[in-house]
């Protein structure tokens, strides 16, 4: 916006509240000779601008330099932004140079490491093949150690089969004649246990029968208690409904009385309203009579 760029050689001034002018020369030797026809003093306000009032001035200016303030402030905070920025850099860029040190410090650390590595391997390979000289030769001897031992154990495992096929022969023998000895003795004992069932079954059946029988007697007793325990509720139910039934007997002829009492009245005062209606057409037709009486005379009267 123009408020921002400076005009002509003045531009603005630190503070922001006013334009320097232009027209104010600088300050040094006057020129000698004829002088320079000066500018009107509003050769420089735009066009938009001379056409607004004071207040409108007032107002464009006071709005110009709160923009200015704004940008200002804007300017402020990008500022410090920026030496934030640039204060960061510089530490990351020391702290790279560190970095860049320690790691320079591994590296030679690394290859120390390294060679100190390679001569333990020289001295590991060297271990290695001088435990699997030795491995060799501890194989060798008890490998020699294992096949004469595996022989004798072959010997001894023969004697040993044949002095246990020797026991299992006697054995063998000596089993059978126990078996024969324990068959005679299973006989008998199953002799015995078919004996015993054969009794226990009896004495079950025996028992069964007598429960039969105990129950039967039960049930038939039962059954008679119940009959009689029926007939006694059947009786005391057919009481009650007797009962019932005449006391609805009762109250049904209270209430008969009572509404044959009403209807009674009703006809009774029905035959008396009647008896008044027939008195009152009575005397109505007497009133008729004497009045017709009374037009006939008066009536006659008139064409006398």
């Amino acid at each position: 916006p123009f408020w921002l760029e400076g005009r002509g050689s003045g531009g603005w001034s630190k503070r922001g509240h006013f334009p320097r002018q232009a027209a104010m020369g600088k300050k040094g030797k006057k020129k000698k000779g004829k002088k320079v026809a000066e500018p009107p003093p509003d050769a420089d306000i735009p066009a938009d601008l001379k056409e607004l009032t004071t207040e409108q001035l007032k107002f464009r200016i006071d709005g110009n330099l709160t923009r200015y303030q704004q940008v200002a402030k804007l300017r402020n905070n990008m500022q410090l932004e920026k030496d934030m920025v640039n204060q960061f850099y510089e530490i990351t860029k020391n702290e790279v140079q560190q970095i860049e040190a320690e790691l320079d410090k591994k590296d030679r650390e690394m290859e120390m490491l390294e060679r100190e590595h390679r001569v333990q391997l020289k001295v590991h390979e060297q271990k290695v093949q001088s435990l699997e000289y030795e491995h060799k030769e501890t194989r060798r001897q008890v490998q020699e150690g294992s096949e004469m031992a595996v022989q004798h154990e072959r010997e001894i495992h023969t004697e040993t089969v044949l002095d246990m096929n020797a026991v299992k022969l006697h054995l063998k023998g000596e089993l059978k004649k126990q078996q024969l000895s324990n068959q005679e003795g299973v006989n008998a004992t199953q002799e015995v246990f078919a004996r015993n069932l054969e009794k226990t079954r009896e004495a079950f059946e025996e028992q069964h029968r007598q429960l039969q029988a105990r129950y039967d007697k039960q049930v038939d007793q039962l059954k008679i208690d119940l009959e009689l325990s029926q007939k006694v509720e059947i009786h005391e139910i057919e009481e009650r409904k007797n009962l019932h039934i005449n006391e609805l007997l009762l109250h049904h002829q209270e209430a008969f009385d009572e509404i044959k009492a009403y209807y009674n009245d009703i006809t009774h005062d029905n035959l008396q309203l009647i008896k008044a209606l027939k008195d009152d057409i009575h005397e109505m037709k007497e009133r008729e009579n004497k009045n017709k009486r009374k037009m006939d005379t008066f009536t006659q009267e008139n064409k006398d």
